[in-house]
């Protein structure tokens, strides 16, 4: 997947990932930025561990996008300023 693809998927998947975990922490513009960077690790570690092509646009890297952003919220969250417990972030206290 070329980077321009990468970026516009991981502003929906930020997006949607700030809306799901509701976390608050870096607000909507850093959630996306979070989300940016989760679908890159996202769609790389699909394509190198799973061996799935990741098309542009497709089920597949939306999924691995959504999961990466997920998974960067929660990290920054639980390390950034205003530090949150795993169970505070899931729990969106």
């Amino acid at each position: 997947m070329d980077t321009f693809g990468v970026v516009v998927l991981g502003f929906i998947a930020g997006w949607l990932a700030s809306r799901l975990m509701d976390s608050g922490v870096y607000r909507l513009v850093g959630d996306i930025v979070v989300g940016i960077l989760g679908a890159y690790a996202g769609t790389w570690l699909a394509s190198r561990l799973l061996g799935v092509d990741v098309a542009w646009l497709s089920l597949t890297s939306g999924a691995a996008a959504l999961v990466g952003a997920l998974t960067m919220i929660v990290v920054f969250s639980m390390l950034g300023p205003g530090r949150q417990t795993l169970g505070q972030i899931l729990l969106g206290r």
